[in-house]
């Protein structure tokens, strides 16, 4: 996948118009058929993909119904596609906490009770990872495997998450296995040691006012957070214990 295909995927255009907009800049004006056969794919689909970039504003339909031609438009346009993004974005964030209160509104949840959720996909995964600092004790435990999440999620997003760690003033104690430590993520405000010989964790294993996540490393991305008083008081005793034998890195 292309640098450009990424990034067009991350602002939101599905495979389908990263493909159809890529074709109708290389020909020009031209039919749907046409756009849809350079593209490989199927003329439905490519359908579906020029009204979107229409809907962006990213492609023009000229002529008559069955004899119409498709053109894209400047790849300049894409900036302004992402302007309008932002400002929707930011008219939203205005509203959120009035959202977020009357949807609260209706879960009576009863925090005496142990709470499993589960998160599959990356963007289960990120959001996983951004809830963790709402932390109402401003402490964070860690046992990290640095590369398991690197082969999950990107360098720039992890290097966010740890600015941000740093910003709110989280308190944040990790134990990474020896192979994982990456001078990248280290930091001294963070309080970081490197495992016992012959431990390593496959997964990340985060621990936080009641809660314990476990975030997945590799190819199957998923996470899932336990909420319970209980387990959470079990996992930062067993993690203070780890941390006795562990050993700052050189």
């Amino acid at each position: 996948m292309s640098i450009t295909t990424k990034i067009l995927r991350k602002i939101g255009f599905s495979d389908a118009e990263v493909r159809v907009y890529k074709s109708g800049l290389k020909l020009g004006p031209s039919s749907a058929r046409s756009i849809a056969d350079d593209a490989q794919i199927s003329r439905t689909l490519a359908y579906h993909a020029l009204n979107a970039l229409m809907g962006r504003g990213l492609a023009s339909k000229v002529g008559a119904k069955h004899g119409a031609k498709f053109q894209m438009e400047s790849p300049e346009r894409i900036k302004s596609v992402l302007d309008r993004k932002q400002k929707e974005l930011e008219s939203m964030k205005e509203n959120i906490d009035l959202v977020t209160s009357e949807l609260s509104s209706f879960s009576e949840k009863n925090t005496d009770q142990p709470n499993i959720r589960f998160f599959q996909g990356l963007e289960g995964f990120k959001n996983v990872a951004q809830e963790v600092l709402e932390t109402k004790e401003n402490r964070v435990r860690s046992l990290a495997s640095i590369k398991g999440v690197m082969d999950t999620v990107d360098r720039a997003f992890m290097k966010r998450w740890f600015k941000e760690v740093e910003k709110r003033g989280i308190s944040s104690q990790s134990i990474w296995s020896a192979e994982n430590i990456d001078a990248d993520f280290y930091h001294s405000r963070r309080d970081l040691r490197l495992a016992p010989e012959g431990m390593e964790f496959p997964n990340t294993i985060l621990i936080y006012d009641n809660t314990v996540v476990v975030f997945s490393g590799g190819r199957n991305i998923f996470a899932f957070v336990i909420e319970s008083e209980e387990y959470a008081k079990t996992m930062k005793e067993m993690f203070d214990q780890v941390w006795k034998n562990s050993r700052p890195p050189n």
